[in-house]
C-alpha cells in the first residue's frame, strides 16, 4: 500500500510523491528532490509541517505523519534568497560569506532576508542588523515591514530587537493593520505585557479598523488571545466580556 504526499517548495509549485506506507521521511524527501532538482544539482533539504514549521528527523516513519502536508526546502541551486527564506536560520547557511547585493535580495512577494528572520530566527536577525544594510521599516508587497511581522510570527524578544533598533512602531501595512493588529494575532503570552504598553503609549487603539473592517480585538478573539483581550478591558473597560475562556464582544 502507497501513501500520497502533496510536498511543495515554500511559495512555489507543488507535486505528488507517492512512496511505500513504511517509507521513512528520507524516502519522501529523495523522490522530491528527483521531481524538484536538476540531475546535476548539489541538492541538500529537510522536511518541515507545514502548520509549525517544525524539522522533521529523515529517519521518522511517514505513518506518523501522513496525515499531514510537508513542505520541502531544497538547499543548493537557486539565489540565497530562494535557499533561506522559508526557514531562515534553521539550516545551517553561512551568511557572512554572502555579499551585500545577496544579502538584500528580495523574493516574489517582496521579502528580504530582514522580513523572514524577524518572523523565524533572532540570530540570523542579530547578524543583518549588525550589518546595517536594511531599512528598517523597508516593507514587502502587502506593505508588511519586519517589526509587523515579527510582533505577528515571532516572540517578544524579536519584537523588541526590532523596536531597539528603531522600528516604526506607528507603522501600518496596506490594508492599514496596525502593529497592534499584528500583535493579536499570535498567541505568545509570556512578554507580552511590555509589548502591549508600548503600543498603548503610541496610542494605537484595538479597535482601529483597517480597509477590512478588522480591529485588533477582533483579531485578539479569533486567535483566542485572552490575555490581549483582558488587557483591552483593563485599559479601555470596553463592553466585552470573557466566557469560558472564549471572548464575546458587544458591539452595541
Amino acid at each position: 500500500m502507497s501513501v500520497l504526499f502533496n510536498v511543495s517548495l515554500d511559495s512555489g509549485p507543488s507535486r505528488m510523491v507517492s512512496v511505500p506506507e513504511e517509507s521513512k521521511v528520507r524516502d519522501v524527501l529523495k523522490l522530491a528532490e528527483a521531481a524538484f532538482c536538476a540531475p546535476e544539482a548539489d541538492c541538500h533539504s529537510l522536511a518541515v509541517l507545514r502548520e509549525d514549521y517544525v524539522e522533521l528527523d529523515k529517519d521518522q516513519p511517514i505513518s506518523e505523519i501522513s496525515e499531514r502536508e510537508l513542505i520541502l526546502v531544497v538547499i543548493g541551486e537557486g539565489s540565497l534568497i530562494e535557499r533561506v527564506s522559508v526557514l531562515c536560520g534553521s539550516v545551517d547557511i553561512d551568511l557572512s560569506s554572502f555579499g551585500n547585493s545577496e544579502l538584500t535580495e528580495k523574493s516574489k512577494d517582496g521579502k528580504n532576508l530582514l522580513h523572514y528572520s524577524a518572523m523565524r530566527n533572532k540570530e540570523v536577525l542579530d547578524f543583518l542588523l549588525e550589518k546595517n544594510l536594511f531599512d528598517i521599516d523597508v516593507r514587502d508587497s502587502a506593505g508588511q515591514t519586519p517589526l509587523l511581522l515579527a510582533a505577528q510570527f515571532n516572540s517578544p524578544a524579536v519584537v523588541l530587537t526590532l523596536l531597539n533598533a528603531g522600528a516604526n512602531i506607528k507603522a501600518m501595512d496596506s490594508q492599514k493593520r496596525t502593529f497592534l493588529h499584528h500583535l493579536c494575532m499570535n498567541t505568545w503570552k509570556d512578554g507580552c505585557n511590555e509589548l502591549f504598553s508600548k503600543a498603548f503609549a503610541a496610542k494605537l487603539h484595538p479597535f482601529l479598523y483597517s480597509t477590512q473592517s478588522s480591529t485588533a480585538a477582533h483579531y485578539a478573539a479569533l486567535s483566542g488571545n485572552t490575555n490581549a483581550m483582558q488587557l483591552f478591558i483593563e485599559k479601555f473597560n470596553f463592553p466585552l466580556d470573557l466566557v469560558d475562556g472564549y471572548v464575546r464582544i458587544d458591539f452595541g
